[in-house]
């Protein structure tokens, strides 16, 4: 007897954040030596954000929209622009009286882009399942590629931007979460979800990607002036292209 779409959409779903969650719990396990190894880790998780936006999102976004997508990509890019331009004011005018409580604004814009990340793969996930067995396991074998890095990606840009191991934790189960809420309520609410808004969905999560790697991380890993920051991007895009050739 085959399984109904949602009790599909739950566990695949499920299974997905499950590996989000399990990639945040990596960085944990470095978390003695965590400052050490940051500009590392930072670099890698550059690495692995741009590889999903140009591997994974970009081109799942074009096959849904066609090139209509690219726009969002770039109104994304220069939304979270600004939203970090304010944000880099307000923390700055809130917390210049006392360092050690400022957190960098890239960990809050990370950790919505993250989410909102996550939300899209769990509709496409429950999009599929309403489509048939077949396509949701596919859909849901595809997305699973980069679900550790990006658990590992937000767990260390939490913890670079300042926020304390439990609030780290907390934020990585929320974006983990985002995943099943997606999928469940795609199921749910939206039974013929159109495939271009999905694809101008991933476009704005891809725009989300490529910013916070090129404005943000990039630059921190190049400050560290470290000799194996640079080695360290290119293995976090080698490992989501080893990944997603393996699943796909």
């Amino acid at each position: 007897m085959t399984a109904s779409p949602l009790v599909s959409a739950v566990v695949y779903s499920g299974l997905a954040g499950l590996c989000s969650f399990l990639g945040a719990l990596l960085i944990f396990k470095l978390n003695d030596r965590v400052k050490p190894v940051m500009p590392l880790v930072i670099s890698f998780a550059a690495g692995t954000l741009l590889a999903v936006a140009f591997m994974d999102l970009l081109p799942e976004a074009l096959e849904l929209a066609g090139p209509k997508v690219l726009p969002f990509v770039l109104a994304s890019f220069i939304v979270f622009y600004f939203l970090e331009n304010v944000l880099h004011y307000h923390s700055h005018h809130h917390t210049d009286h006392d360092h050690l409580d400022h957190h960098h604004p890239v960990g809050l814009i990370a950790f919505c882009g993250m989410s909102f990340h996550s939300l899209i793969d769990g509709i496409i996930i429950g999009v599929g399942f309403e489509v048939s067995p077949a396509l949701g396991l596919v859909t849901t074998l595809g997305l699973l590629a980069h679900e550790i890095p990006q658990g590992v990606a937000v767990a260390s840009i939490l913890l670079h931007a300042r926020y304390t191991p439990a609030r780290t934790l907390l934020l990585s189960t929320v974006v983990a979460l985002a995943t099943p809420l997606g999928a469940i309520a795609t199921v749910l609410l939206t039974h013929d979800l159109p495939r271009p808004v999905v694809g101008e969905m991933l476009g704005v999560a891809a725009g989300t990607f490529l910013y916070v790697a090129a404005s943000d991380l990039i630059p921190e890993s190049h400050a560290a002036k470290h000799a194996w920051t640079g080695l360290m991007l290119v293995v976090g895009v080698l490992v989501v292209a080893a990944t997603l050739t393996v699943i796909k």
